[in-house]
């Protein structure tokens, strides 16, 4: 995921880093590293793996479709890994 995250959305613009770093200062945000990563969480129904990344706005959209179809080639690749969600069973008597 790391690196389809890199691939996709690693190029951040040298106008959008500067837009962030003032944005930093003037609402007491300050980012450590602006670079795309990816979390790791334990949850109730499994691993949660969460991606972070910034893009233009306008373009959000099309970077997380582009992402997320790749992530999901890439896993449909990998007899071993297994995409689990929540579900609900309803038994009747």
């Amino acid at each position: 995921m790391s690196e389809i995250v890199n691939a996709e959305a690693g190029d951040l613009s040298e106008e959008a880093q500067i837009r962030i770093k003032e944005a930093s200062r003037r609402y007491l945000i300050f980012y450590t590293s602006l670079t795309p990563t990816v979390y790791t969480d334990v949850v109730e129904s499994g691993v949660r793996l969460t991606m972070r990344f910034l893009c233009d706005p306008k373009q959000r959209r099309i970077v997380d479709e582009r992402i997320w179809e790749a992530v999901l080639d890439r896993f449909s690749a990998e007899a071993d890994i297994d995409i689990a969600y929540p579900t609900m069973r309803r038994i009747q008597n």
